[in-house]
């Protein structure tokens, strides 16, 4: 399919074309040579990627595959699916008329820059033609959001120590997950604010208060109707097929939450004014903040979100 021109339907600017480009064969040699040779070798015989998902110094022939590069396109990968677009895809995108390799190569390889570096603003997103992007960026916590900038700033610069491990991004997203509260006017899911502000529904701009939430080992947990606690959160060992209980409503009263037992074992729960229950596998405990549970080792206590 080379020189097949293919015009991109998401895209606004009439005049963009993307070129296919011809396939080429699959398949990655074991690298023991240095990697600058390894990446001229690959660059004349074998797959290094896609240009949208290599690293920079892929896409210049100055590396070969690594753990490095690997990290980077991990990146890219979370950042379209958080984002919905590509962090080096911005302003700058604009000043070609055709999406050819020459344009690729200058945005993904020769000069990459983050669409929302904090110091440089030349490649921000366009208010009309990235405008989904801007409005994700905005929705997302602080912490998530400085792991990206992280990522493609100081990432970009030294691609052997400033990019994001793996470890650092499950926890993030672990974390990101709890977060979760339900807008009570249309039921979105929205990402609690870290400092406890009363942020609006990114669907419907009505207010979405933070409620309660579980807290474990200073972990805190959203609890909203449906919450499951999994064994992840009592362990921090990303286990999510254990499930230990689950938010429920009171059978006559819709308005009030429960945390239902699900482990099979009993919990000790200690009430806010000091009364200890035994709530037994399949029975629930009213949500109330000051509730403490002991989860048969560790301890969790109901308090507000933030």
């Amino acid at each position: 399919m080379d020189g097949v021109r293919l015009r991109d339907p998401s895209k606004t600017v009439p005049s963009r074309v993307y070129r296919a480009e011809p396939a080429l064969r699959a398949g990655l040699a074991s690298w023991t040579r240095s990697p600058s040779a390894a990446a001229s070798a690959a660059s004349r015989t074998l797959v290094l990627g896609t240009r949208r998902f290599m690293a920079p110094e892929i896409v210049r022939r100055e590396a070969a595959p690594c753990i490095a590069t690997d990290l980077y396109s991990l990146a890219v990968v979370l950042f379209y699916v958080l984002m919905m677009g590509h962090p080096l895809v911005g302003k700058r995108e604009l000043a070609f008329e055709c999406w050819d390799e020459s344009a690729e190569s200058e945005l993904f390889g020769r000069a990459p820059l983050f669409v929302f570096d904090p110091e440089n603003p030349e490649n921000a997103p366009d208010d009309q033609v990235h405008a989904g992007v801007a409005r994700n960026w905005v929705l997302f916590p602080a912490y998530l959001r400085q792991l990206f900038v992280q990522a493609f700033t100081d990432g970009l610069r030294d691609p052997r120590n400033g990019r994001v491990r793996e470890s650092m991004w499950r926890f993030a997203i672990a974390r990101l997950r709890d977060s979760i509260i339900r807008c009570d006017a249309c039921g979105k899911e929205n990402f609690a604010s870290e400092e406890g502000r009363v942020r609006p529904c990114w669907l419907c701009d009505n207010p979405v208060v933070p409620g309660d939430a579980l807290v474990i080992d200073n972990r805190r947990l959203a609890l909203n109707l449906g919450t499951v606690v999994h064994g992840h959160h009592l362990r921090s060992d990303y286990d999510y097929d254990t499930i230990v209980g689950e938010v429920i409503a009171h059978p006559v009263r819709g308005d009030v939450l429960g945390l239902c037992n699900r482990s099979g074992g009993p919990w000790s729960v200690t009430l806010p004014d000091g009364e200890i229950r035994i709530v037994e596998a399949t029975k629930s405990v009213r949500i109330a903040p000051g509730t403490a549970i002991d989860f048969g080792g560790p301890l969790g206590r109901v308090e507000s979100l933030f």
